[in-house]
């Protein structure tokens, strides 16, 4: 069984979500800097990058995280393995399995044990919450492919197909419609935390008219883009994901959450920054946003990525300091590695790889697309839109919040 093939939804939540390749991790009950979380998230990372099924070697790999019976957060783990998954639950975390119309639930274990069960492929919807709580909807704007975004709960069902996710939008280019809210801003709504309002956009019109003399790129509508203006401070990698982040220099407000040295107000709960409280620290930098790609799949910036047709076997991939977001090109316009979308500090950077065919951006607000000069890093701002052969990826970011936003 590929975990490719299924889409991963998430409820917004003070938990944490990870989706690493064939690897999903969520929990309920995550804080900042959990020494168990943290070192569950780099075991499934590099689960997730050896060869074969990561599911045959799950329990053995965890083992080591989740023994004892020091008290830690809940969590599930899910990994794929030949013909299901391989499930993992620790302490108050429920899984709910929908197959041909039957409900069947899993309990987690007692508060510092966990057990192992496997789920056989075929099932319908499989959804993970704490007990209590109401599993997530599916929505078909919202689809984690890579990386870790805040949440209070995830499902992981068919993922569905490009053409049928947007005619259930129903949204086109020229009337946006009251779905805008399910598409966009539903989408950034999932990843904020609950007690923050979102809003979210990517706002290009279409991809440009063409890449060069006898490559056309057609013209490409994002899907109900909703206006630059009404964003909010996307705090997605606080928690678990900013554990595995560089450090880089940071403002600490008196509410412990850490901004860009530059920055006047926190970026998370708006305080001043000249307040007497605030210090200087070296800091886990968190995650500066979201990669949300035209089919509806969804990255989170807490590392680089190299985005092309092949990118899998690129030297950074191998390295592990870029990941890959492959994108489907049937038309040929696409390079194995076409685009790097680089993190520098706080800073995202996109630079052309010398593609033959060329990345266009195409910033909110702006009348035109324009062409990056190859291997030059040009920095990325929230709501640029990036025109990828015929497919467009847009960076949803986080705005500073300033005193007085609800």
């Amino acid at each position: 069984m590929r975990l490719e093939r299924l889409q991963l939804s998430i409820a917004p939540g003070e938990g944490v979500a990870a989706r690493f390749g064939d690897v999903v991790v969520f929990s309920p009950s995550a804080r900042a800097g959990d020494p168990v979380l943290d070192r569950v998230l780099a075991t499934c990372r590099s689960l997730s990058e050896l060869p074969g099924v990561p599911g045959d070697l799950l329990v053995e790999r965890l083992a080591g995280d989740l023994g004892g019976s020091a008290p830690g957060p809940a969590l599930c783990v899910l990994a794929a393995i030949t013909g299901g998954l391989e499930v993992v639950l620790r302490g108050p975390v429920e899984v709910t399995i929908r197959r041909d119309g039957q409900l069947d639930r899993h309990p987690g274990s007692d508060p510092g044990s966990w057990v192992d069960l496997v789920v056989d492929d075929g099932f319908d919807e499989l959804t993970v919450a704490a007990p209590g709580v109401t599993p997530p909807a599916g929505d078909v704007a919202l689809d984690l492919r890579e990386g870790v975004v805040p949440a209070g709960g995830l499902r992981l069902g068919r993922r569905l197909a490009t053409d049928e996710a947007l005619a259930a939008l129903e949204v086109g280019p020229e009337d946006p419609g009251p779905a805008a809210e399910t598409g966009w801003e539903g989408l950034v709504r999932a990843v904020l935390e609950p007690d923050d309002e979102a809003g979210a956009g990517a706002g290009a019109g279409e991809a440009p008219a063409s890449a060069g003399p006898g490559d056309g790129i057609e013209a490409v509508p994002l899907v109900g883009p909703a206006p630059v203006a009404a964003t909010a401070p996307l705090p997605v990698g606080r928690g678990a994901s900013a554990a595995l982040g560089p450090r880089v220099a940071a403002l600490r407000c008196g509410a412990g959450h850490v901004s860009p040295p530059t920055a006047l107000w926190c970026v998370v709960c708006g305080r001043s920054l000249a307040d007497p409280s605030v210090v200087r620290v070296e800091a886990v930098r968190p995650a500066l946003g979201l990669l949300v790609v035209d089919d509806g799949g969804v990255y989170s910036l807490d590392t680089g990525y190299l985005v092309g047709r092949a990118p899998d076997d690129a030297p950074e991939v191998a390295a592990g300091t870029a990941r890959p977001l492959r994108l489907d090109d049937p038309d040929g316009l696409i390079a194995p590695v076409h685009v790097e979308v680089r993190l520098a500090g706080w800073e995202v950077l996109v630079v052309d790889r010398g593609s033959p065919t060329g990345t266009f951006v195409h910033p909110a607000g702006a009348d035109d697309w324009r062409r990056l000069e190859p291997d030059l890093a040009q920095p990325l701002v929230p709501g640029t839109a990036v025109a990828v052969g015929r497919r467009v990826i847009s960076f949803v970011g986080r705005p500073v919040r300033r005193p007085g936003d609800s």
